[in-house]
């Protein structure tokens, strides 16, 4: 029996629940940095006399590096492992985040905006992919949107900081407040062990194998349950992005990315220009904060309801209601 399969026996371990916890406060920083912009677009456009073009600029800057930082991050997690991009990732965007609050021309703040970008679309995906392998398959999925939920908690505390600093002291404690918790989030990470699937593909079978028996006490599993599992090994299968494009997948895919597509393009389109929006329509700073607010807390009952059906009903079945 190798690890994976032993990790599918597992129930729900308090070395999970640590797991999850630690790699959802960093999800939920990455979260509220990338709200932050939406209030900083309002204010800044405002403070800087930006066009409404350039105010676009700022939004979607960011975007073209979560492109760039997810493509790269997942080769860079199979080669170096998944905590460890985490760990770089998250200080990149933290630092840039930072930054960013000093930034003094326009173009300037794009540069910055672009690592930030690079910095948090490399650690999402290698967050959620070492949620998912210590996970039994079980509540894989539940699990994965119970780490999604932290994106709502960021949203609504980047909803919280621009109501409440903004206004007074300005856009740039925005980006203050959302990088200094990214680098606290990184020194998080020391806790947060590799992944023992990761771990063993790569051959290293002791240290695997020390993490899931760790994992099977905490379950109440003694060594006599698994006396049979220490030294079998997974095969090493490569799949690369090339395999999406085949005939078994390339459908699957198509439809995937298309989802993808319009779930981003009316998220971000509405929710980043929502304060900027209503600034333009003679709204109060603080009361485009206020709608923007009451947006973010609409998607936790989201959340919450999607984590409790995946695994009753099935991934697709969820996807297609929501």
């Amino acid at each position: 029996m190798n690890i994976s399969k032993r990790i599918d026996r597992l129930p729900f371990t308090p070395m999970l629940l640590k797991v999850l916890l630690l790699t959802g406060i960093g999800w939920m920083f990455d979260a509220m940095d990338q709200g932050m912009v939406s209030g900083v677009m309002a204010a800044i456009g405002k403070d800087w006399a930006l066009s409404t073009s350039q105010l676009g600029l700022i939004g979607s800057i960011g975007m073209l590096g979560m492109g760039l930082g997810a493509m790269l991050s997942g080769m860079a997690a199979d080669k170096w492992g998944r905590r460890t991009v985490i760990m770089v990732t998250l200080i990149i965007y933290g630092v840039a985040s930072i930054l960013s609050g000093f930034a003094n021309s326009f173009y300037m703040l794009l540069v910055l905006r672009f690592l930030t970008g690079f910095g948090l679309g490399g650690e999402l995906p290698a967050a959620s992919t070492l949620v998912s392998e210590y996970s039994p398959a079980k509540i894989r999925g539940r699990n994965v949107i119970i780490l999604e939920s932290f994106w709502a908690w960021g949203w609504i505390l980047a909803a919280l900081v621009a109501y409440l600093l903004i206004p007074q002291y300005g856009w740039r404690t925005a980006f203050f407040v959302g990088g200094i918790p990214a680098l606290f989030a990184a020194v998080l990470r020391f806790a947060v062990p590799e992944s023992p699937r990761y771990l063993e593909i790569k051959g290293k079978h002791s240290d695997a194998d020390a993490l899931v028996k760790k994992m099977e006490t905490q379950a109440g599993m003694e060594s006599s349950d698994i006396k049979d599992t220490v030294n079998t090994a997974i095969s090493n299968v490569k799949v690369t992005i090339k395999d999406l494009w085949t005939r078994k997948f390339i459908k699957t895919t198509i439809v995937l990315w298309i989802i993808w597509f319009g779930i981003n393009f009316g998220y971000y389109g509405f929710v980043l220009w929502t304060p900027t929006l209503l600034v333009a329509k003679g709204f109060a700073l603080v009361k485009s904060f206020e709608f923007t607010l009451i947006m973010c807390l609409a998607q936790l009952p989201g959340y919450f309801s999607a984590a409790y059906l995946v695994e009753k009903i099935g991934r697709k079945k969820v996807l297609s209601i929501y």
